[in-house]
């Protein structure tokens, strides 16, 4: 019997528990907050179990070396306003920025060249609920 279309499968590759979850609630459980955390949601449990077990790069979300940071820190700074996704912030690397809401339904983003401009953005869709943090203690967390 063919399954549902409304039913997803979120995979977590990379978080506290790895595994399949059926709800976006349970997958952002195991991965709100977890470094380098690696999820991704599916429409059958098959080809969320087949994600799980390659090792395929196209299959990962982005990753950050110190030479990308190093080549978006010359050029001038751009913000990355993720207000709803994975993990909500503000990001001045868009290859995390993307990663923090690639695959997740009724994401909201925009890229700003202003941090302020990007702060305006979250507290429209938060209601300024999301903490600041600075980026320069840990450089693959949201900066907001």
């Amino acid at each position: 019997m063919p399954e549902a279309k409304s039913q997803r499968y979120y995979a977590v590759r990379t978080g506290r528990t790895p595994g399949i979850y059926r709800s976006v609630t349970e997958c952002q459980a195991q991965t709100s907050g977890y470094p380098r955390a690696k999820c991704k949601a599916f429409s059958t449990q098959d080809d969320a179990s087949a994600w799980l077990t390659s090792t395929s790069p196209e299959t990962t979300f982005p990753t950050t070396t110190a030479a990308t940071v190093e080549k978006n820190q010359a050029k001038a700074t751009r913000y990355y306003a993720v207000a709803v996704g994975w993990t909500p912030g503000i990001y001045t690397d868009s290859a995390l920025a993307l990663a923090s809401h690639m695959g997740y339904k009724g994401a909201k983003c925009k890229r700003f060249n202003t941090c302020a401009e990007a702060e305006v953005y979250m507290r429209m869709h938060n209601s300024g609920n999301v903490n600041i943090s600075s980026s320069s203690n840990f450089p693959q967390s949201p900066i907001w």
